[in-house]
Order: C-alpha cells, then sequence, then structure tokens
C-alpha cells in the first residue's frame, strides 16, 4: 500500500445476465429464459456501440472484471479498496414493471454480495434500488445496508416519466437513508430517453452530456433550468429581440428583449425582470457558450 490512503469512490462492476440468472427470485425464478433478450433496458438503447473492443479492452476479458480482477488492480495501483457501482444497472430505472424491477434490484444487490463483496472486505457495493416503488426502495435500501452489508445506494439519473427525486414522493427514502446514517448517491447512465439527448450524434458529446445534465435535473429542476436560462441568455444578448422564460419564477426567469428594454430605461415595467437582475442572470453565464 501507499503512505496515504487511497480510495477508489467509483468503481464498476459488468453485471452477467448468466450469473443473475442465479439471483433472481419468484415469481420469475422458474420462468424460462431467452436469451437473446437482456434483463436490463441496456446502455445500447442509445443505439452506440460498446460490446465490442480491442482484444485487452476489457479487465479479465469479455466477460470481467471478476473479484480477482479487481483485487489484481488495487494491489497494483497500491489502492486500498474500491466502492463499486454497476454498469447495466444503471439503466435499471427505465424498466416499466413493478414488479420485475423489484426483483432485478434484489437479484443485482444479491449478486453484488455473493460474486464480490464476499471475496475481499476491500471490495464494497452500494445497493440498486427500486424507484418504481418508493416504498420498495425504502426497504431494499435497509436490506443492503442491514443484511449485506452495503455502505450506501445509487440511483440511475435518468428516471422515464420526469420523476424528480427531489419530489415528496421520495421523501420517505431520504428519511431512512438519514435513519440509517448512508449515502445516496445519483450517476449518470442514459443519454436517452428523457433527456432530450436523442438528436446529439456523437457518442462522446451524448455520454458527456448525460452525466451532468441528468443528475442536476433530477435533483432540483428549478436549478436545471436556470442552468438552461443561463445557456440561453447569452443568445438572447446576441440576438436582443427574445422572451425566454422556462417556468421558473418569474421574477428569476423573464430575460430578452422586455428586461433589455427595462435595462435601457433603468427600471422595469409590470411583468419585467429588474435590470439588475438580467444583468445578473447574463453575467452569472458560467456554462454558456462564448460570443462571437
Amino acid at each position: 500500500m501507499a503512505d496515504y490512503r487511497i480510495i477508489d469512490a467509483d468503481g464498476h462492476v459488468m453485471e452477467l445476465d448468466s450469473e443473475l440468472r442465479e439471483f433472481i427470485g419468484a415469481p420469475y425464478k422458474d420462468l424460462e429464459w431467452h436469451q437473446s433478450y437482456s434483463f436490463w433496458p441496456g446502455l445500447t438503447m442509445d443505439g452506440y456501440l460498446r460490446s465490442l473492443r480491442q482484444k485487452g479492452g476489457w479487465a479479465g476479458g469479455g466477460d470481467g472484471p471478476k473479484a480477482n480482477h479487481w483485487l489484481e488492480f488495487l494491489d497494483k495501483n497500491k489502492i486500498e479498496l474500491t466502492v463499486l457501482y454497476p454498469t447495466q444497472g444503471l439503466t435499471h430505472a427505465a424498466i416499466q414493471d413493478r414488479d420485475w424491477a423489484i426483483c432485478m434490484a434484489r437479484a443485482y444487490n444479491d449478486w453484488l454480495y455473493h460474486k464480490f463483496m464476499k471475496a475481499s472486505p476491500r471490495l464494497i457495493g452500494v445497493a440498486l434500488l427500486p424507484i418504481q416503488d418508493v416504498s420498495e426502495a425504502v426497504k431494499e435500501l435497509r436490506r443492503a445496508v442491514n443484511e449485506l452489508g452495503m455502505v450506501g445506494a445509487v440511483l440511475p439519473a435518468v428516471a422515464p416519466g420526469g420523476r424528480l427525486y427531489s419530489g415528496p414522493e421520495f421523501y420517505p427514502l431520504w428519511e431512512e437513508a438519514q435513519r440509517l446514517d448512508v449515502p445516496v448517491s445519483t450517476h449518470g447512465g442514459l443519454s436517452m430517453p428523457a433527456l432530450g439527448l436523442d438528436m446529439v450524434n456523437n457518442f462522446t458529446i451524448g455520454h458527456t452530456l448525460e452525466h451532468p445534465f441528468a443528475q442536476i435535473y433530477r435533483r432540483d429542476e428549478q436549478r436545471a433550468k436556470l442552468v438552461l436560462i443561463r445557456i440561453a441568455g447569452q443568445k438572447i444578448k446576441q440576438i436582443g429581440r427574445v422572451r425566454a422564460d422556462f417556468g421558473v419564477r418569474r421574477e428569476q426567469a423573464q430575460v430578452g428583449v422586455r428586461g433589455r428594454r427595462a435595462q435601457d430605461r433603468g427600471r422595469a415595467g409590470p411583468g419585467e425582470a429588474a435590470p439588475g437582475l438580467v444583468a445578473e442572470r447574463r453575467e452569472a453565464a458560467v456554462l454558456a457558450l462564448p460570443e462571437r
């Protein structure tokens, strides 16, 4: 080990349906499985190739990394331990069938425990939760922490249907996490659906944007809209004839020609943004495209 502690806080496992099959419970356990269909909605639903790489591109080959590959990596790089996150499991929130979602969350957590966590205390797991049913997500978090020894949970950032983790329906989950004293993180995974990135025709761009945009939006819709306002503000500043309102409170969101005119007059009329606020919104456009 190094003279100082090195902890990998975002390791990943690569789930194999052939291994998960062993952990699938009732009422699906005894059903016949056609292996042409994956158990997960899948990261490839965006149409980009992920399954093939140059030889040597996968740790442990095409069915790894397994626990021994992870331990070899930790030793080689003098890393004390790793916290393991799912890969295909990041698409779990796209499952439409509530009962299947509950079953798959339990199967994944059991698989992670038996295949990795039991192999070494240096391989630490975070639980996958069935957010399709918040009460079941609470139960699974409790089981994963108390029975499997997991240190927290992960929520896929993209959840179709416009559901927000900041909404009241998720309060019981946050209360349980607080009671158990464990963190719950979000992790990007899908560039589509529900992110509006389905028109992006470049894998690198879509994969890059899906992480921050999804996590910002799922946690706080208002903040996400303000990011859009800040981005749009530069274009408004250039055009000077557009009014943009992304549904945020009127005094925060309205920018454009009326606010611009009010700024020129040194006052704001009814329904117009105050001059200082318009300027502040534009000056704070840290994520905006540069002016041309």
